[in-house]
């Protein structure tokens, strides 16, 4: 599959890579992890599991990610929300109008549980692979040298990832105005009362601790899977297959 791009709502272009061929029954959105890119293995995994079965997916860059032209200024949750706008709307209209469901991971879950609460939605499934439910946490331990940097000029570079990227103390910040649990501390927000969330995370996170995931769980009323000994990535012997079973299942009760 060939990378392609689209104008999204912010004004820069999103790529993106789509195996929808019309006339799906389902077509699956899928959100990326922090660092990660479409190229990834979270992507081919799902592309492989989902022409299984027929059913569509479509996986997006957010910005300062994989192929994006935008860097890490263009970093925010509204942006990334209004990504997965465009993307959804485009799934829709590659499909024919057929029913969207969501698959994300890490903190394309957390964009993801944010988009379903704030915007108006098509997909009423939403499959959370290690939910970063506490998404506002992560880069509360930089290094020393990161967090000088940050303090000092307002960003700090992050080289560990597929692509480095920009992080900036506003998005850092903007984080924790989204927090997920205070989204949900009321209950299901009234943009997604009627919608289904499963998720999956592993026992030995470190990333996201299974705490969190346990805690959301219980706000939602979302079906939570522990996969025992298993850390962020899923990505041990046995769980890929794990995964994407029960995203499957849930999707279509196969």
């Amino acid at each position: 599959m060939m990378t392609q791009y689209i104008k999204g709502s912010n004004g820069y272009d999103i790529p993106y890579m789509a195996d929808i061929k019309g006339g799906e029954s389902m077509v699956v959105v899928v959100s990326i992890g922090f660092g990660s890119s479409i190229g990834g293995p979270t992507p081919a995994m799902v592309f492989h599991a989902m022409q299984t079965i027929g059913a569509g997916v479509i996986v997006y860059d957010f910005p300062a990610h994989g192929d994006s032209p935008s860097g890490g200024e263009c970093l925010s949750v509204g942006n990334c929300m209004r990504d997965l706008e465009t993307i959804e709307d485009l799934a829709c209209e590659m499909s024919d109008g057929a029913e969207t469901a969501y698959f994300s991971s890490s903190f394309g879950a957390f964009i993801c549980l944010n988009y379903m609460a704030h915007f108006d939605h098509r997909g009423r499934k939403s499959f959370c692979r290690s939910a970063a439910v506490s998404m506002p946490d992560v880069f509360c331990n930089l290094t020393a040298d990161k967090t000088e940097n940050l303090q000092r000029s307002g960003f700090v570079m992050l080289n560990e990832y597929h692509r480095p990227i920009k992080l900036t103390a506003e998005f850092i910040r903007d984080l924790a105005d989204h927090d997920v649990f205070a989204l949900y501390e009321n209950g299901r927000p009234a943009n997604c009362a009627d919608d289904k969330i499963c998720m999956i995370h592993g026992e030995k996170d470190e990333t996201i601790p299974v705490g969190g995931a346990e805690r959301f769980a219980v706000m939602s009323g979302a079906e939570l899977a522990v996969v025992e000994g298993a850390g962020h990535r899923l990505m041990e012997p046995g769980n890929p297959e794990k995964v994407m079973d029960l995203a499957k299942s849930f999707y279509f009760g196969k």
